[in-house]
């Protein structure tokens, strides 16, 4: 609308205007429904996502505590094997609990 409508156009009646300031609240409605849909969306994808992360960094655990076994297993003289012996913790251990507290910091699911 240009200012010389504006000046001197029709005047805006307060009918008209409720409309279309109700009609912008209905768009505005709309968008932010379609905003929370996407978000909630992304949510679930997200969850999706970290779930199968957690399940194959336990697998990923998992198999190293095995190679750890086996390699402690063959490092042993013969005969002086141990079959209920605790692999050893030489080496940090991957998907402990404090690192994948430590992960979900950093991604925002936990306060810092």
């Amino acid at each position: 609308m240009s200012i010389f409508e504006r000046l001197f156009g029709a005047k805006e009646t307060d009918s008209t205007r409720f409309e279309r300031l109700e009609q912008r609240i209905r768009d505005l409605d709309d968008i932010l429904t379609k905003q929370g849909k996407a978000l909630k969306g992304l949510e679930l994808e997200w969850e999706q996502t970290y779930d199968k992360m957690s399940h194959l960094m336990a697998r990923i655990t998992k198999r190293r505590a095995a190679l750890e076994r086996e390699q402690q297993q063959a490092s042993l003289p013969e005969g002086s094997e141990t079959p209920n012996a605790a692999p050893s913790r030489g080496g940090p251990t991957y998907g402990t609990h404090d690192d994948l507290q430590e992960m979900r910091r950093r991604n925002g699911l936990l306060p810092r």
